[in-house]
């Protein structure tokens, strides 16, 4: 038996997905067969090759692969392309068996609305649990329910798996750390606490953790592995078993490796935050949700209010970087009582550590059950975000998100400027247009190999080509793929004909759900962005343009003239290639901006980062762009 197993990431135009697609759920499994079942053949694709990879090219890779079972890793970004390629590879090869398991598995979810005839088993549970029962054939009837057509498998609540270091994956080099040297290592599975909007207590109700073993093993091999940080996979390591006794350890190991996991902070106090930080922990998340008490009680979490705030308080004093998650909509709560929330976290000093999570009202979780009651509106498709609750109006919503990105700085929005290197060999990443011709959706189909792709138009484009560039891409069967249309041209479009038509093709997906409170543009498809030369005509495009995002190259020609302009604004820019170190002074100002700043030449990108003391990370798989006229 051949088993693969396939983690799709969170799409966007910046290519960040590539290093946070942490391969941990299938590197867990595979480790887990492989141990157990040494006859049985199980392997997974690296992120630096799924995350990298078109739709096309990863349907190709699963059929010359030719498993016995692939199965995917399903979440709710992911769910919807999952099962688009799933669909795909069971056309061309019916006998292979096509499972689902994840998160997102519950009758709920969106996943059941109809039948997927091509999927053979939905699994609700463990992949442990489930690949046990397989194997050895002793998957019966019983653990079946049937919906619409679906065949869902549900691991009894009796039947959780023991959480056993045996088959963690790292520290059994089943997983390696990403380019960035950073892994994910799980210590807990479930949760002691039963908040209304999480799934977590509910999928896993009794609380299992790893020996603490694990994670020192991880540490005393950091320096032989590179390793640079840890996540902590445990959704509140502050109440594990014996957790001022594991921080005491970490500190006695004198380890330089940092540690980032979630706790609760309300149970925080000013002695236990100093330990954290001794024990190598420099960020953390916590949930604070809301200080709206009736909110608090409302969603199951107690001990809120003024402990949690404290709790964050004493570890920003001790030195750590917090994420404070909080809630808009939640049942209970206020418009005025939120923004409250906000007022007091800022006159605490906490303001930056805000971090926006709209609400989304999860399949299977208590606050699915009671959203009707509460006048709760949500998106019926991943990753329903409620839309209307009690007093807020989608407007709130939205307004509170700009309100705490103005605040804190943080966006979640991946602004990052495309790849605009030149590979010799690889993967085709994009195509370069010198002329004024088009191709057919099925032509440009043949060149799509990676998951967000380039198309440059180094030619006198109009309002019109850009348009039809357009309609080639809408037309195009890789629904799943995102695009830059990249025009490299001193004049100045109006953009309101390309939005239109942009607007004309549009349809409802994951990548537009997912920015239901993004600026409009965030949520195409496209991105647009604009190469000019001109430094003059390039301002003057700031000034204007509100969807396609302007970029000024700079060349030998021009680089006095931009080096000696009284920017009002921070500018994105492209150096040519060969123009890093004349550049170089400037470029050690622009430190605190390095999504503004692109290179044509991957080495001087490569250089900018080392000489400037930031990680540099690229996909490990080569790309090339193909000039088609």
């Amino acid at each position: 038996m051949n088993i693969l197993f396939i983690q799709l990431p969170l799409l966007d135009h910046g290519l960040n997905y590539i290093d946070g697609n942490h391969q941990n759920a299938p590197a867990q499994l595979t480790c887990f067969i492989r141990k157990k079942y040494p006859h049985i053949s199980a392997g997974y694709l690296h992120s630096g090759i799924i995350g990298l990879l078109s739709d096309k090219m990863i349907i190709s890779y699963i059929l010359k692969s030719n498993p016995d079972i692939v199965s995917f890793s399903t979440y709710l970004w992911n769910a919807e392309r999952n099962l688009f390629i799933a669909e795909q590879v069971k056309k061309q090869n019916s006998s292979m068996k096509v499972i689902l398991g994840g998160p997102e598995i519950n009758e709920e979810s969106f996943l059941f609305y109809e039948e997927r005839s091509y999927v053979d088993y939905f699994i609700k549970g463990e992949g442990e649990w489930f690949f046990d029962l397989f194997i050895n054939n002793s998957l019966s009837d019983e653990f079946i329910v049937e919906k619409n057509g679906n065949r869902i498998v549900r691991q009894p609540s009796d039947a959780l798996i023991l959480l056993s270091d045996e088959y963690e994956p790292y520290t059994n080099n089943f997983l390696d750390k990403a380019e960035d040297g950073s892994v994910f290592i799980e210590m807990t599975r479930g949760c002691p606490f039963k908040c209304s909007y999480c799934y977590y207590s509910k999928n896993a109700s009794t609380v299992r953790e790893r020996s603490f073993s694990v994670l020192k093993t991880a540490l005393e091999t950091s320096e032989k592995r590179n390793l640079k940080e840890i996540y902590i996979l445990s959704p509140t390591f502050n109440k594990t078993n014996d957790f001022m006794h594991k921080l005491d350890i970490l500190k006695e190991m004198n380890h330089s490796v940092l540690l980032h996991t979630e706790i609760r902070p309300d149970y925080v106090t000013e002695e236990n935050a100093e330990k954290i930080f001794d024990a190598g922990f420099r960020s953390l998340e916590v949930g604070l949700q809301t200080l709206t008490e009736k909110a608090l009680k409302k969603i199951g979490r107690v001990n809120g209010g003024k402990k949690s705030v404290n709790g964050i308080k004493h570890l920003v004093e001790a030195g750590i970087d917090i994420k404070a998650g909080i809630i808009p909509g939640l049942p209970g709560d206020t418009v005025e009582g939120f923004l409250q929330t906000i007022h007091t976290l800022q006159q605490e000093g906490l303001g930056e550590c805000i971090e926006f999570y709209p609400l989304m009202v999860l399949p299977g979780t208590r606050m699915r059950e009671i959203a009707d009651n509460e006048a709760l509106l949500f998106q019926k498709y991943p990753p329903y975000f409620i839309t209307e609750s009690g007093d807020f109006t989608f407007n709130d919503i939205k307004s509170f998100s700009h309100y705490i990105e103005e605040m804190t700085g943080f966006t979640a929005t991946i602004k990052r400027l495309p790849d605009f290197s030149e590979g010799s060999s690889g993967f085709t990443k994009g195509i370069v247009v010198h002329k004024n011709v088009f191709l057919l959706p099925s032509e440009l189909d043949e060149y799509i190999e990676t998951s967000v792709f380039n198309i440059s138009l180094k030619n006198k484009s109009s309002e019109s080509a850009i348009c039809t560039w357009i309609d080639i891409i809408y037309s195009s069967s890789q629904i799943f793929t995102l695009f830059h249309i990249i025009v490299y041209n001193n004049k100045i479009f109006d953009e309101s004909v390309i939005e239109e038509r942009i607007l004309q093709n549009e349809s409802d997906t994951i990548y537009s759900r997912l920015r239901l409170f993004d600026e409009k543009r965030y949520s195409y498809r496209i991105s647009l962005v604009q190469v000019f030369e001109r430094t003059e005509k390039y301002v003057e495009s700031c000034m204007i343009y509100s969807i396609i995002e302007p970029v000024l190259r700079i060349t030998e020609k021009n680089r006095d003239i931009f080096l000696d302009y009284d920017f009002t604004f921070v500018p994105r820019i492209l150096v040519s290639n060969g123009l890093y170190e004349p550049m170089k002074d400037y470029l050690e100002t622009m430190t605190d901006y390095t999504d503004y700043i692109s290179f044509e030449n991957e080495s001087e990108k490569q250089l900018f980062y080392e000489d400037n003391g930031f990680e540099y990370s690229h996909s490990s798989v080569d790309t090339v762009n193909e000039d088609i006229c």
